[in-house]
């Protein structure tokens, strides 16, 4: 059985930069317990870690003070941040993932190597400006 895609276009984030701000957003939900939470998340092969941000998880009714705190790198260093565990839903799909949850609203919201990119099979064509994210639980 082959993996179940789901096919998405490059949305542009900027319209004054033009093609220059084209990037993979990718509509997504969360949910943690009965609630749910709709936004576009930037797939970022560069990022280290998924990042949520205070505002987005208090939305889903995280609890900042049963949750481990996680270190962020980079420009993110100095943000405080926590573990949110939570299911993340494309299409049909939804795997359990792990976010920093900082606890600043000024941190952008990305999907990353842990653990998007190691859950879901991700192939990204920049001059075809489309991308796509295969089910994790299908059998290759």
């Amino acid at each position: 059985m082959s993996k179940r895609r789901e096919r998405f276009p490059f949305v542009m984030r900027a319209p004054a930069a033009g093609q220059a701000s084209l990037a993979p957003m990718l509509p997504f939900r969360l949910r943690l317990g009965s609630r749910e939470e709709s936004v576009s998340r930037l797939i970022d092969t560069g990022a280290a870690v998924n990042v949520l941000p205070w505002s987005v998880g208090e939305r889903l009714g995280g609890d900042w003070d049963a949750a481990a705190p996680v270190t962020l790198t980079g420009n993110l260093a100095a943000v405080e941040a926590r573990v949110l565990l939570c299911e993340g839903l494309v299409g049909g799909f939804g795997p359990r993932l792990a976010f920093a949850w900082s606890k600043s609203d000024a941190v952008p919201v990305l999907l990353g190597q842990i653990n998007f990119l190691l859950v879901f099979d991700v192939r990204l064509s920049r001059s075809g400006q489309w991308f796509d994210v295969a089910d994790p639980g299908a059998i290759p």
